[in-house]
């Protein structure tokens, strides 16, 4: 049976009788299964994800793109990933199962790739040639659509010709499992690294994040992308070459690669060649003059109470988004997005979360307080500032008190003080 030739050979009525077509199906229904999962995680991105960290996105275009990079490199790599893994299931097959595996595989989503048609033929052609049967690996190897440029097809090309009734496997290339492995972890990293660089890193700093972990983000992600480069150009210009010619243009490929990738990306790595000038340090030096000028003018204002130190400003904005969440689960207020920070004329930290027709609500800081437990929480105040026909807030003097509420500053847990008045 000609199993290569279409009109011969109806790859369905293997159907619940061959291994090989059992795991091809499942190699297909583990990709359909990790793509619902790619779109799970990014549903989860963007609206639970983004709103905890809303601070640290500085343009929301920008997250999108490098989300939908993440998806996309986690998809490769987890699709990398189950393929090695269905493989090591079948190459423990009988010869003829594997061959029936990769005609499913080429029958059902692939025929129509010229790419593919190529991998396909020569994947059988080897098989058929471990079997010894040179017919069919003829016709194995036809049914490529485009010039096999590979060192196995020069192997069974000879073998097909020549008087000798089996091929030497040990000419044949073995797939190397280390590349399967290096392969996913390039691109898991490229998915991890491609969220973090669409948030504003100083900003995750500031939430205590320690900016080590940041500098190794950057230097794998350069790495990686390397990887990535180095594979498609030294293919591309030594693919027919040499091993050893192969090996030292890839070598300085991926040194050229890397230290472009680093030089962009690790801002480290970056500063060893370009330095910090003197006219960014004096405007720096500048920058924390006035910083301190401002806050020694504020200082008396700054402090929440007499009894507590300065809350960090993204540390309160954090609480409120916390606490804001925790408003629209409770339907105290419609919908949130984001905190417009502020402050009044006395320096307390103000907090605009949310605007219907009526009314702006406000959080306002009201210093640390502690729980019946004793836990240090921070107290905010929600208020409801009428609107006037212009649409702009009356201020305080005509605000309805809504409540007040303490946020555990370690667990950001919400407490309902059950109170509207002072």
């Amino acid at each position: 049976m000609n199993y290569y030739d279409e009109n011969e050979f109806d790859i369905s009525s293997l159907d619940g009788t061959s291994v090989g077509v059992a795991w091809a199906k499942r190699r297909m229904l583990s990709i359909g299964i990790l793509a619902f999962y790619i779109v799970a995680y990014v549903f989860l991105m963007l609206f639970f994800v983004k709103q905890k960290v809303q601070l640290a996105i500085y343009d929301d275009v920008a997250f999108y793109l490098y989300l939908a990079c993440s998806a996309f490199f986690l998809f490769v790599g987890f699709t990398i990933l189950i393929m090695h893994i269905v493989r090591s299931k079948v190459v423990k097959l009988d010869v003829q199962e594997r061959i029936y595996f990769n005609l499913y595989l080429y029958a059902k989503f692939w025929h129509k790739n010229k790419n593919y048609s190529s991998v396909f033929a020569l994947a059988c052609g080897r098989l058929e040639a471990i079997k010894g049967d040179k017919e069919m690996c003829k016709k194995a190897l036809s049914l490529s659509r485009k010039p096999i440029k590979n060192k196995d097809y020069q192997v069974l090309a000879t073998w097909i010709e020549s008087p000798q009734k089996t091929v030497d496997v040990q000419l044949l290339q073995k797939p190397k499992t280390v590349v399967f492995y290096l392969s996913f972890l390039v691109f898991l990293i490229l998915g991890i690294s491609c969220v973090i660089e669409g948030l504003d890193n100083e900003v995750l700093v500031a939430y205590g994040i320690p900016k080590i972990i940041f500098d190794i983000q950057s230097l794998l992600m350069a790495l990686s992308m390397a990887a990535v480069f180095t594979y498609i150009i030294s293919n591309v210009i030594a693919g027919r070459q040499e091993k050893l010619i192969k090996i030292v243009v890839t070598i300085i490929i991926f040194m050229i690669t890397f230290f472009i990738n680093a030089f962009l990306i690790v801002d480290s790595f970056r500063n060893i060649f370009v330095g910090t000038s003197e006219d960014n340090t004096a405007i720096y030096d500048e920058y924390n003059d006035d910083y301190y000028s401002y806050e020694d003018d504020y200082e008396d204002d700054y402090y929440i109470d007499a009894s507590s130190e300065p809350v960090n400003d993204i540390d309160i904005m954090n609480h409120m988004i916390a606490l804001a969440n925790y408003l629209v689960q409770e339907e105290i207020i419609d919908d949130f997005t984001d905190v417009k920070l502020s402050y009044t004329a006395k320096g307390v930290v103000r907090g605009t979360i949310d605007r219907d027709e009526d009314f702006e609500y406000n959080l306002y800081d009201n210093g640390i307080k502690n729980d019946e437990n004793g836990n240090e929480c921070l107290e905010l105040v929600l208020e409801a500032e009428p609107l006037d026909e212009e649409g702009n807030s009356l201020g305080q003097t005509e605000a309805i008190l809504k409540g007040f509420y303490l946020v555990n500053t370690e667990t950001n847990e919400i407490i309902d003080e059950h109170k509207t008045h002072w």
